[in-house]
């Protein structure tokens, strides 16, 4: 009989694995699911433009993804998107050696010290990315 350390525990698969399921449920569902459209209004005075909810209409589509599409799908968005990733890599590191050096320790110190029973103008200044940092 097996023990409960012999027993493997079920494990979150890794996140390549799921991007890839993702992406394969949305090739087989191109295929099978109708194509629609929906109007676009501009609004004149904003310059806004939005959806017209009431103006849905199916599309004819003769090209659902194809399987080398599904292949160079992860490609074309990193490649893509490059700008936002780089962005996003710059701030995380920069978050990472403000956390290291304790720059956001000291300085949520310094607030908390000033606010003085206030403590929930900050809680909601910070919510609303106007704090300090």
């Amino acid at each position: 009989m097996m023990s409960l350390a012999q027993k493997k525990k079920l494990e979150f698969p890794h996140v390549l694995v799921l991007l890839t399921a993702i992406m394969l449920l949305v090739v087989v569902a191109s295929w099978f699911i109708p194509s629609g459209l929906y109007t676009r209004i501009t609004d004149p005075i904003t310059g806004v433009t939005a959806i017209d909810p009431e103006s849905f209409s199916y599309v004819e589509r003769t090209d659902p993804i194809g399987v080398l599409d599904f292949f160079v799908a992860m490609h074309t968005g990193v490649s893509e998107s490059g700008n936002i990733i780089i962005t996003l890599f710059f701030s995380a590191g920069m978050i990472q050696l403000m956390k290291a050096s304790g720059a956001i320790d000291v300085g949520m110190r310094k607030v908390v010290r000033k606010a003085k029973g206030k403590e929930i103008v900050i809680v909601i200044l910070l919510h609303l990315g106007l704090g300090p940092f």
